[in-house]
């Protein structure tokens, strides 16, 4: 045997060697994390048997030990019990108990992984926090704030978690941070209590402009009906910058009322809306077909034959929501002087 062939076959030993030495580390992991996984699974199906430790702790009684998790696998393993329950939507009883725990047990664990340098580790953390309602953690949240390891993703999400906890700081956080993703904004403000959300109401023009607009889009969302707002959304008609006229169409057309005065200011000023840009016609159509008063039918007429699509087709769902409204429409897809009109009528009137 050559030199060069000896060398070969050794070289081919070697790394025989090293793959089946990397093969059996390999398989050693995997048969770890499968007895991991069955363990942890084998945990929780205890856990959530109707007389469980975990069962009764959440109907009100008093702590069991064997409860108390002393291993990772029984903080993971309860992290998938409350998270699955949670999103159950369960009662508000269970809630509480479970940020009771929560804070008690899992406090020290996740102020540790906020520090840690994985940033998944800290983003899977502040979610927790966030879905467990650990209040107890506000500080630690405020304090990952400061640190230069707080990524925008990070900053975002404490954000959100002080509007869910309804702490007074989110209104700071609002008004302070004029560069906000949109989305973000609405997320902050859509958590918080009525209550919460009043001083905006009362004080709409000292609001931020940035924040304004999202501050009706919740309260739209929301379907809030207050005396405050609809006092607000029948004067942002008359508004200066058409994004909070649009919204107070939208606001008032999911409110359904407004006031007879509103009414005839704006039956006085439709000369002026007829002429504005078609996302501000087709709310207004919108808020006629809501309202249904019988003054707006003879402008629904002349919408029908609007120039934009959206419009024409807005105008005849509003005209069949009047009394005798689908007549109405036959009426027009025979008579009306715009073939788009009448076409649209005979659309939208239904069957024969």
């Amino acid at each position: 045997m050559t030199g060069k062939t000896l060398y070969t076959l050794l070289v081919g030993v070697v790394l025989f060697g090293l793959l089946a030495s990397l093969y059996l580390v390999l398989l050693v992991r995997k048969l770890r994390a499968k007895a991991y996984a069955a363990r942890r699974e084998h945990w929780i199906q205890d856990m959530n048997q109707p007389d469980s430790p975990l069962a009764r702790f959440l109907a009100g009684e008093d702590e069991d030990v064997r409860l108390i998790p002393r291993q990772r696998m029984h903080v993971e393993a309860l992290e998938d019990i409350f998270s699955h329950r949670l999103k159950l939507l369960c009662s508000a009883k269970e809630r509480e108990r479970i940020a009771l725990f929560a804070g008690q047990h899992f406090t020290d664990l996740y102020r540790q992984s906020l520090r840690k340098s994985r940033w998944s580790m800290r983003m899977n953390t502040l979610l927790y926090i966030e879905m467990f309602r650990m209040t107890n953690m506000k500080n630690d949240l405020l304090g990952h704030l400061a640190r230069p390891t707080c990524t925008p993703q990070e900053r975002f999400t404490i954000y959100r978690i002080m509007s869910v906890f309804h702490d007074e700081i989110v209104h700071e956080l609002l008004l302070e941070n004029p560069g906000l993703p949109p989305s973000l904004y609405r997320q902050m403000l859509y958590p918080l209590p009525l209550a919460m959300l009043e001083r905006y109401i009362r004080h709409f023009e000292q609001t931020p402009p940035w924040l304004q607009p999202h501050v009706l889009d919740v309260l739209r969302v929301r379907n809030e009906r207050t005396a405050a707002l609809l006092e607000l959304l029948e004067k942002l008609l008359e508004a200066n910058a058409a994004e909070l006229r649009i919204r107070a169409l939208k606001g008032l057309a999911a409110f359904g009322d407004m006031s007879q005065d509103t009414v005839n200011q704006l039956l006085a000023d439709m000369s002026v809306w007829q002429k504005r840009d078609w996302p501000e016609r087709l709310m207004l159509v919108r808020l006629m077909g809501s309202i249904r008063e019988p003054g707006f039918l003879p402008y629904l007429d002349y919408f029908i034959g609007d120039g934009t699509y959206l419009v024409r087709s807005e105008a005849a769902t509003s005209i069949a929501q009047y009394r005798g409204g689908k007549e109405h429409l036959h009426w027009l897809a025979l008579h009306h002087t715009d073939r788009f009109a009448r076409e649209m009528a005979e659309e939208r009137r239904g069957p024969h």
